[in-house]
């Protein structure tokens, strides 16, 4: 086995001749849409254990309340990630609806989005993955440098499905 995108930290595994790579070094390699299909082909079952789940607490380490949330954020990240690809439309796209992202027992909008099934709803997904994580990005402060740099991206935000005012939900905070 070979990769020539190998870094120095995996010079030990490939040197080693390993017949079959550790799965972190496979996942580093690996399309976003692979990694998906690995993840939906688990037998989710041999995880239960009493009280949780384990793949639901694997879910919350992203802010998901559970795997079923995490399985739709995962299909819509693809999706998004697909039409940016193919440079297809995405600001005002029609994507589907995500449950529970105005639950403010789980710290998520307060504010719903003007139409739940557009672009506003990916930022939000993203801004939970993001402050779950503690990664030094602070979305809002992206987004609203996008507004200014571009005035037809802040006169067309309702059609992305931005609340008006959605820059004072505390979610953002």
């Amino acid at each position: 086995w070979k990769c020539r995108k190998c870094g120095n930290e995996w010079k030990s595994v490939v040197n080693a001749r390993v017949i079959m790579p550790p799965f972190w070094i496979v996942s580093e390699t690996m399309m976003f849409g692979d990694m998906k299909n690995i993840y939906e082909s688990l037998k989710k079952n041999q995880f239960t254990s009493k009280p949780k789940n384990e793949l639901d607490k694997l879910a919350n380490e992203f802010g998901a309340i559970n795997l079923a949330e995490l399985n739709t954020w995962l299909i819509y990240i693809k999706l998004i990630r697909n039409r940016c690809a193919h440079h297809s439309r995405v600001w005002n796209a029609h994507y589907f609806s995500v449950a529970n992202i105005t639950q403010t027992k789980f710290n998520r909008l307060t504010i719903a989005p003007k139409n739940p099934n557009r672009i506003y709803s990916f930022f939000v997904i993203l801004n939970i993955i993001i402050k779950k994580l503690n990664l030094n990005i602070n979305l809002k402060d992206e987004i609203q440098y996008l507004m200014l740099e571009y005035p037809i991206f802040d006169e067309m935000k309702e059609s992305a499905g931005f609340p008006i005012n959605w820059d004072t939900d505390s979610f953002w905070n």
